[in-house]
């Protein structure tokens, strides 16, 4: 397996880099050497453990964070946070999630209510849940955001979806209902994805979630201890579609891959020309790059899957290397306009890799 051959390069680099000093850095991808750069607090960045990355219309890269909100325009770091004495300001410094709408407006999602950034006043819009209002947000602590094909804000928290009414400024709350099997199947949201038959799903700690938009009822599918075909881990970390049409799922326990025809899963082990991961794998993020390339964030490292060659390699933090991943913990990918891949990890900030300069 060419995880097994990426593990005894590293064992290797590590053996001569302690006993020789040699400067040499970590390659398993493209045929060449791979090296990652680093922004991190001693750049500027407020915190290292980034939860969000995405660049704006004006070229800007924004950067969450569990201690603020991180604008970069490629030398500096803007960071805002929350200010008690500044109604303005981010209504928590713990950013859970961020996304841009179409209309290029900054969502962001924090521990204590949903932000929209308003560019032309540099200032945030506060959206919180009010006691006694079915209208306001199902609850504060806000775990996703998705905007979909038309136009519609998703919003995952801790307790319940929100469909969100942009003209009204009105939220839709969605529960799970136990004993109800046409509600979600749990009411903490860990994941939305819409995908290219305009299909929204839903994962959370308790199944995966098929919305059904003429009825507003959802279709649950949930780990089976008696059936193989079923999800073998309920806890959902992300879901994602590559462009082969390959709906995959990231869970706390590995990599699946989903049929949609028959809301199965496919046993990875017996599949040929799939990414080989680590078993038992927390899987964080999940992400195509321009050239086709799968990149998974996982709790063990980054994976990087080529379809073409079927060969699978995996980067982990080499300690005293300048030039390795900064952290094992990969939390957020990002692709910019200018092929650069970001990734953000937890605890070792923010990783760049140009594939054209390696």
């Amino acid at each position: 397996m060419m995880i097994k051959k990426c593990l005894k390069y590293i064992f290797l680099w590590v053996i001569i880099f302690v006993f020789s000093g040699t400067n040499y850095y970590l390659f398993c991808h493209y045929g060449r050497d791979i090296k990652f750069r680093h922004l991190s607090v001693r750049e500027g960045l407020s915190y290292n453990n980034v939860s969000g990355i995405l660049q704006d219309k004006k070229g800007f890269m924004w950067f969450g964070t569990l201690k603020g909100l991180n604008r970069y325009d490629g030398y500096v770091f803007k960071v805002y946070m929350h200010n008690p004495d500044d109604s303005g300001s981010l209504s928590s410094s713990r950013v859970q999630c961020i996304t841009l709408d179409k209309n290029g407006e900054l969502w962001i999602g924090t521990d204590s209510g949903l932000n929209k950034y308003i560019h032309s006043k540099d200032y945030f819009k506060h959206y919180h849940h009010i006691p006694g209002d079915p209208g306001s947000l199902s609850h504060d602590n806000i775990t996703c955001i998705l905007e979909d094909s038309q136009g519609i804000l998703w919003i995952g928290t801790v307790r319940g979806l929100n469909r969100f009414d942009k003209k009204q400024n009105r939220f839709t709350r969605y529960l799970s209902y136990p004993g109800d099997d046409s509600t979600l199947s749990d009411s903490y949201i860990s994941a939305i994805f819409e995908d290219s038959q305009g299909q929204l799903w839903v994962g959370t700690e308790k199944g995966l979630n098929r919305y059904d938009g003429e009825n507003a009822t959802f279709l649950q599918i949930t780990h089976n201890k008696n059936d193989i075909h079923h999800i073998p881990q309920d806890r959902i970390q992300v879901i994602f579609e590559d462009s082969y049409g390959v709906m995959w799922i990231g869970t706390v326990r590995g990599l699946e891959t989903l049929d949609r025809k028959r809301n199965t899963f496919i046993d990875l082990d017996k599949t040929s020309n799939v990414p080989d991961v680590q078993p038992g794998s927390l899987i964080h993020s999940i992400y195509e790059d321009q050239r086709g390339k799968l990149w998974l964030g996982s709790l063990n490292g980054l994976y990087c899957w080529d379809r073409r060659t079927g060969e699978t390699y995996q980067y982990f933090r080499v300690p005293f290397h300048p030039l390795s991943i900064s952290h094992n913990v990969v939390y957020s990918i990002y692709q910019d306009r200018q092929g650069i891949l970001w990734f953000g990890t937890w605890g070792g900030g923010i990783n760049i890799l140009d594939l054209g300069k390696t």
